[in-house]
């Protein structure tokens, strides 16, 4: 272990996905197939053909221009899926990590706590409907959202505004995400990294770091 590993740090940056919430896209697949009439997997053919989905995170469609879009992608109308229904059907794919979520709170007096996601809106939405406690008590308002910024990872830019939001060094920092491209990106401006994959691992690596988790 390097002397840079040494000093406690000051900011957890976290990703959303698959870190701080589960989420499973073939449940939007699956539920818009029984609108269109259509395999979930040519669902999926459909738009993940484009990059709509990454367009849409990067804050260049309109709530209502990305479903109009995916509308005409899947030869539907607007009497065929509602926008409300649409609203659910696109945004309800996640399930808290509350392993996770029951360690942030051991540490959540021992560091500054920031969210950095790629996400859209409708995504966003549904999180914050169906979990705004949790995440207005660990997140308050340090949350970077892509499509917000108009940047998504890995551009460095957007890591630049969740260290402002940390109000700590790079080197104070800790990025965490299942990405590893966007934790190596997050490492090349001096931050510290893990690779989620367990709670587990998570715990050992922030002990490693010098936090403590007490029982």
């Amino acid at each position: 272990m390097g002397s840079f590993d040494l000093t406690k740090p000051k900011a957890l940056v976290c990703d959303l996905g698959n870190v701080l919430f589960y989420f499973d896209r073939q449940k939007t697949y699956k539920a818009l197939s029984r609108f269109c009439y259509k395999p979930p997997d040519e669902v999926q053919a459909i738009i993940e053909s484009t990059d709509i989905r990454e367009r849409y995170e990067l804050g260049q469609f309109t709530d209502t221009e990305f479903y109009a879009t995916v509308l005409e992608m899947l030869e539907l109308t607007d009497n065929d899926l509602p926008f409300d229904d649409f609203s659910q059907v696109w945004g309800n794919i996640f399930t808290a990590n509350y392993s996770l979520f029951e360690t942030l709170a051991l540490l959540r007096n021992q560091l500054t706590l920031v969210m950095l996601s790629n996400t859209n809106n409708l995504h966003y939405l549904n999180i914050r409907k169906s979990y705004g406690n949790i995440m207005s008590f660990f997140f308050s308002d340090r949350k970077v959202l892509s499509y917000v910024e108009g940047i998504a990872k890995p551009d460095e830019r957007i890591f630049h505004i969740a260290r402002h939001k940390a109000q700590a060094d790079f080197s104070e920092c800790v990025y965490v995400d299942d990405i590893i491209e966007y934790v190596t990106t997050a490492q090349s401006l001096g931050m510290r990294g893990i690779v989620y994959d367990s709670n587990d691992k998570f715990i050992s690596r922030v002990i490693e770091m010098g936090l403590v988790l007490p029982r």
